[in-house]
């Protein structure tokens, strides 16, 4: 966009977020100010992203954007979390859902298929083991995934197998 110092935004959502002791999982502004504008910010939590964390940024980050007129068009600004079927994305996303039911596209198909259902096993930097309901484990280099999704909410206790049970 021009105009638009994307950096300096970016740093100002970073700062701020950090400081609530969140994670940024992503951020992305749709519009140049001619019709309805909007700043999403999609922030997690390891404990859980809460009602008050959302209007803490809000406040925090539309402060400081207004002050320094880094967006200079009426916009919205919208925080959100993941939801239930987070999308991951490299080892940091993968490790925090150890132990988690995910669902992985894969750009080449295995003997398997190009999608497995699992258990994220072990995360390394450059790959994730799955293990299926079957307790067959795949080994999925992060530059073969397409596309990974949660598919349980996350536990914040014990961690659920794909059978229901405990681990």
């Amino acid at each position: 966009m021009t105009g638009i110092d994307e950096k300096k935004i970016a740093d100002v959502i970073e700062r701020v977020v950090r400081s609530e002791g969140l994670e940024l999982v992503a951020w992305e502004l749709k519009g140049d100010g001619s019709r309805s504008s909007m700043l999403r910010i999609t922030l997690d939590s390891d404990q859980g992203l809460t009602h008050d964390h959302c209007v803490a940024v809000n406040r925090e980050v539309g402060t400081i954007l207004d002050v320094e007129d880094l967006i200079p068009f009426h916009y919205t600004l919208e925080i959100t979390s993941p939801g239930l079927g987070k999308s991951l994305s490299g080892q940091p996303a993968f490790d925090r859902h150890r132990g988690e039911i995910v669902r992985v596209r894969m750009t080449e198909p295995t003997e398997r298929g190009s999608s497995i259902k699992g258990r994220v096993e072990r995360v390394t930097p450059t790959q994730v083991v799955i293990v299926d309901r079957h307790g067959v484990e795949e080994t999925i280099p992060y530059t073969q995934i397409l596309a990974a999704n949660t598919v349980h909410a996350p536990g914040r206790g014990s961690r659920r197998s794909e059978a229901g049970g405990t681990e």
